[in-house]
């Protein structure tokens, strides 16, 4: 069988269990409101592998605003979507820009949820402020695979309503993800893993602030997979990874 060299390879190479988790992804994107559209990407460097179990999942909405003319002065800023109280994360985070760079806010003064604002004081002025928060709008998750002729997976590594995961206690209830022996675990050299989303809102892991340039990191996403990392490439890996697609 074609894959007998590459099972024998895998088997042969030394491999490190670890976590996936937001800082593992190159590169992050701001999600399309309505739209299946990737929001991070990862680029396998060496062999990865998704191992079953347990996950945990909340994905922000994102939005920004720029505070008034007035120092130190409390605003309420109005969210377009609905607020979770989430049992595994911040259910809002902030952070604020200014002439010396981003800085990290933290939650926001007040927090109401039946009619979804957020009061935030800004010491200076006419300043950007970035706020990441957990809804509980319907929204769907996908984890997938693309090759590097852009060929994705027929269907979803992982998916979830986050919407649900965002109000229950993961730590309690987790949801999972289950690929067994499968090659779809398995992303070769060079291919991408990328999180995608389908929301009402605007999501988003990270940012950039337009007047620092700096990133801005939604510290209250979670995407907590185990993975297995190989020590290097396999050849053939991608072509039979590619076959399973």
């Amino acid at each position: 069988m074609a894959g007998e060299p590459v099972q024998q390879a895998l088997a042969e190479m030394p491999r490190t269990p670890d976590e996936l988790s937001p800082s593992a992804f190159d590169s992050f994107e701001t999600g399309i409101p309505n739209t299946m559209a990737a929001i991070a990407n990862l680029t396998a460097d060496a062999v990865l592998s998704l191992r079953d179990g347990a996950v945990k999942v909340a994905v922000p909405a994102y939005q920004q605003y720029t505070s008034n003319a007035t120092q130190n002065d409390t605003e309420t800023i109005d969210l377009d979507h609905s607020i979770a109280e989430c049992p595994d994360s911040q259910d809002v985070v902030v952070w604020r820009s200014s002439n010396n760079g981003v800085a990290y806010y933290g939650s926001p003064d007040a927090v109401d949820y039946q009619n979804g604002t957020v009061d935030v004081t800004d010491p200076g002025a006419t300043n950007d402020i970035h706020v990441f928060y957990l809804s509980r709008a319907p929204a769907t998750v996908e984890l997938v695979k693309v090759s590097t002729d852009g060929r994705t997976t027929s269907r979803p590594l992982y998916e979830s309503n986050v919407g649900l995961l965002h109000r229950r206690n993961q730590n309690e209830q987790p949801d999972s993800i289950a690929l067994g022996d499968s090659w779809r675990r398995f992303v070769a050299t060079d291919m991408e893993l990328q999180v995608r989303i389908d929301a009402p809102y605007t999501a988003a892991l990270a940012v950039t602030d337009e007047a620092s340039g700096e990133q801005v990191t939604a510290t209250n996403a979670l995407l907590q997979f185990d993975v297995t990392n190989g020590s290097g490439t396999v050849p053939g890996l991608a072509q039979v990874v590619k076959d399973s697609m």
